[in-house]
């Protein structure tokens, strides 16, 4: 089995791929942006690609979410992932020296707080991974950028943590989907993901079939349809568990009111 994660490697997308190769076997493969992740998956140049979906401080990660709606993928496993994100830069830099600090914009965003109130003259610099702003920084010349990153990554790079956990607020979880096109992992399904389109404007009649179900409803998303303004589809996701025959009724009721698509029935696992 061959697993793609957001490269280089120390990125939390290669922490979460290695989980996943100690407990199913197999090799991991650096992929450099998000779009090609779901290419190599849909082309069978992997067979899964690993790619973070939400996070605890900020919600859906839309432009990966979009990755899979523009695909043919589906979820194939689920990998919950905790790193604290630490300011790191070479060892014997000080605040005060700081212009520029390197990192994924997901990872600036959730600490924005944080860097506006103490390193408020510091600029932000966009990078492919957290890893990679830490390579960034390890490269560099002289003492006067900084990372965002999880301390181990810092470490490996001869990096020097400056300030623990600095995300608003602090502890930073993510959840990961593994996508491929055929789910061969062999684990129960514990949850499965619809998205549902209404056969018109209105969600309303959608939710109360939802509501009336009885199914255990992890979250409910409104995703936007291209198209014209305030059109939406509907994105859930169900834990099956002993309501999985209900799912399956749940999906049945909903075809006569809007389009379904089964966006993957699959386990979860802990990192």
């Amino acid at each position: 089995m061959k697993i793609g994660y957001l490269g280089p490697e120390g990125s939390n997308h290669w922490h979460v791929a290695t989980t996943i190769v100690e407990r199913f076997g197999g090799q991991i493969q650096p992929i450099d942006t998000p779009a090609e992740l779901a290419t190599c998956a849909a082309t069978g140049a992997v067979d899964f690609s690993v790619l973070a979906m939400e996070t605890n401080l900020l919600g859906m990660i839309e432009p990966h979410f979009r990755e899979l709606l523009d695909s043919a993928l589906e979820v194939c496993g689920e990998v919950v992932y905790e790193a604290p994100l630490a300011l790191v830069a070479k060892p014997g830099t000080e605040l005060s020296e700081i212009t520029r600090i390197h990192s994924h914009p997901e990872a600036l965003s959730e600490c924005r707080a944080w860097l506006k109130t103490n390193v408020p003259h510091a600029a932000a610099v966009f990078a492919g991974s957290t890893a990679a702003g830490a390579r960034e920084v390890a490269a560099s010349a002289g003492r006067d950028r900084a990372a965002i990153c999880a301390p181990d990554t810092a470490a490996a790079l001869g990096l020097e943590q400056l300030v623990a956990d600095i995300a608003d607020p602090p502890g930073d979880v993510t959840r990961f989907w593994m996508l491929g096109r055929v789910n061969t992992v062999e684990a129960p399904a514990t949850k499965t993901n619809l998205l549902i389109t209404p056969l018109g404007a209105d969600v309303s009649g959608v939710l109360r079939v939802l509501a009336a179900s009885g199914v255990a409803i992890e979250r409910v998303d409104a995703v936007t349809r291209r198209g014209a303004l305030g059109d939406y589809s509907v994105h859930v996701s169900l834990h099956r568990g002993r309501d999985g025959d209900n799912i399956a009724l749940v999906r049945k009721e909903l075809e006569g009111l809007a389009d379904v698509r089964h966006l993957g029935s699959y386990a979860e696992f802990a990192a």
